[in-house]
């Protein structure tokens, strides 16, 4: 936010069961954002986020990936877990990216040069291919 730092995280429910419906004048909190800090990437351009990672473009248009976990799915009620991010990774081989869109698993890339590049950037091998229309 603001160049400061990155942050990712999931819903979570306070007393409620998943898929209540609040009644009429109920003033509970709604859910809440467990956010995540993640280390060393700041100053974002872009931000999208997939399944167990996410991904921005850097200031210098180079793209930079990191893991993290799922939100989980069965947790005692009143129970924080302490949560981590992975290590940030540049993807390699992807240089001039305006923007980035990311569904599942998968991750694509638009260069400024009009090009797609799409993959799964879930770990620091990762790399993107090229899109080919025919």
């Amino acid at each position: 936010h603001g160049g400061r730092g990155t942050a990712c995280g999931f819903w979570e429910r306070r007393d409620r069961a998943r898929g209540d419906v609040p009644p009429p004048g109920d003033t509970r909190p709604a859910p809440d954002v467990t956010a995540l800090p993640v280390a060393e990437v700041g100053g974002l351009t872009a931000l999208a986020v997939g399944e167990g990672y996410g991904c921005g473009v850097t200031g210098d248009r180079g793209l930079v990936c990191w893991t993290f976990p799922p939100a989980p799915r069965h947790r005692p009620r009143g129970r924080r877990t302490h949560l981590r991010t992975g290590v940030p990774y540049r993807v390699a081989g992807l240089a001039d990216v305006v923007r980035i869109a990311a569904e599942g698993e998968t991750l694509c890339a638009l260069r400024a040069d009009a090009t797609m590049w799409c993959g799964s950037p879930a770990s620091p091998e990762a790399t993107l291919a090229p899109v080919r229309w025919e």
